[in-house]
């Protein structure tokens, strides 16, 4: 179906650097970032959703499926890559390297990774912070949520905005 479709395309995406730099390209720019064709052709593993909105506040738990469509068992290692982040005026925001912090919990346990059977999906609860102390209004962060095994990674991006909405001036007097 076409929503599998691009939920693989989603997470077999190569996110691109900002710039000349080491940090990711903000999420709010570059969505999963660069389709990569090939990996996606011969992905065995689907992750969904495939991408993560945390809309306002300082994040939020959300609920992975990771499905193994390989014919063995798997070892996932979870894992998290910041983005830059954004904030400013719209017309030249500033993008600055600013972590989240990402937990993982399989049953309500804390894990790092997760074993999946040939064939089978499991799901882990995906918790995002960021700390509030200091933000300024109108931030918007975002970063990857890495699922590694069988030689490769997938991801699935999210992002959400700090701030108050209503602050956000919309039309000038």
């Amino acid at each position: 179906p076409p929503a599998m479709v691009r939920s693989i395309l989603q997470n077999s995406a190569d996110p691109v650097p900002f710039g000349t730099t080491s940090s990711l390209e903000v999420v709010h720019r570059q969505g999963a970032g660069l389709l990569d064709i090939d990996d996606a052709i011969v992905a065995d593993t689907l992750v969904v959703p495939a991408k993560i909105s945390l809309g306002e506040g300082t994040g939020g738990t959300k609920t992975l499926s990771i499905t193994n469509n390989s014919s063995a068992m798997r070892i996932y290692t979870l894992g998290h890559e910041a983005a830059r982040v954004t904030f400013g005026s719209t017309f030249a925001p500033s993008a600055v390297p600013f972590g989240a912090t990402v937990t993982f919990s399989h049953g309500g346990v804390a894990v790092t990774s997760v074993q999946v059977a040939a064939g089978a999906t499991e799901t882990v609860d995906v918790r995002i912070a960021m700390p509030s102390a200091g933000l300024p209004n109108g931030l918007i962060y975002g970063g990857y949520v890495g699922i590694s095994g069988g030689g490769k990674t997938y991801r699935v991006p999210y992002a959400g905005f700090w701030g108050d909405y209503q602050l956000i001036q919309v039309l000038a007097p």
